[in-house]
């Protein structure tokens, strides 16, 4: 009742609720906070975000995406400068969650950051931000993508832009030429969006790579194939069998 008041002067009663007692009473309190739709309990929330108590921290960032105003934004955005990797990851998300496509730049930043955790996140969201422009830009990322988790963030991220992109052909036409540069395992990960992204210039050139002398490129090539979303990929396949 109190949150759904839209009340600033429900805050002070809502926070001290939310900072002690039953977990789903707390839990509760926080939601409302949220209803309330104060911008200036962002900074209260935000102080929710590192507890011990899971929950609380969940329900604190789910506030925190729904909250509205430039106010909250603000908030969000500082903390990627947050001496803690978590903090720094959970203000990526929320950035993705909130829809701040204006904050791309720090997004690019954040990727560049020291932790790979942090890097690896950030990566992710770019997929979920970014437009059709923004593809050239994921790809160098994947290009220079450390092995392992890095690796896979850009590739996902990639996967995530090219696939909403309005021409299939178009967008797999930009990302072709990187398989010249890429080494055998991306040049796997460049397969594998390919095969998401369809369409025949993506098939045509998954199908060259089925021809390639490097064994590794040559299965990526062929599991492509065999996740290929249409069945324009079928002939492939029973030549192969």
């Amino acid at each position: 009742v109190l949150g759904k008041r839209a009340d600033a002067g429900a805050l002070p009663a809502l926070f001290a609720i939310a900072k002690s007692g039953e977990t789903p009473i707390r839990v509760a309190a926080i939601r409302a906070i949220a209803e309330s739709g104060q911008p200036r309990a962002a900074a209260g929330l935000v102080q929710m975000l590192g507890g011990a108590d899971n929950d609380i921290a969940q329900a604190a960032q789910e506030s925190l995406a729904s909250l509205p105003g430039p106010e909250t934004d603000a908030i969000v955005l500082a903390m990627l400068n947050a001496s803690d990797a978590s903090r720094r990851i959970t203000g990526l998300d929320l950035i993705a969650r909130r829809r701040m496509t204006g904050s791309l730049d720090v997004v690019v930043n954040a990727a560049s950051d020291a932790d790979v955790k942090v890097r690896s996140t950030a990566i992710k969201r770019l997929g979920e931000l970014a437009g059709p422009s923004d593809q050239p830009k994921i790809l160098t990322m994947l290009l220079k993508a450390k092995p392992g988790s890095e690796l896979d963030a850009a590739e996902q991220s990639l996967a995530s832009l090219s696939v909403r992109m309005d021409n299939p052909d178009a967008a797999a036409a930009k990302l072709i030429p990187a398989m010249s540069q890429a080494n055998a395992e991306k040049q796997g990960a460049l397969l594998r969006v390919l095969s998401i992204v369809g369409g025949k210039t993506a098939l045509a050139s998954v199908r060259s790579a089925v021809k390639s002398s490097d064994p590794e490129v040559r299965n990526s090539a062929i599991s492509a194939l065999g996740d290929w979303k249409t069945a324009d990929a079928g002939p492939d396949l029973l030549a192969l069998a």
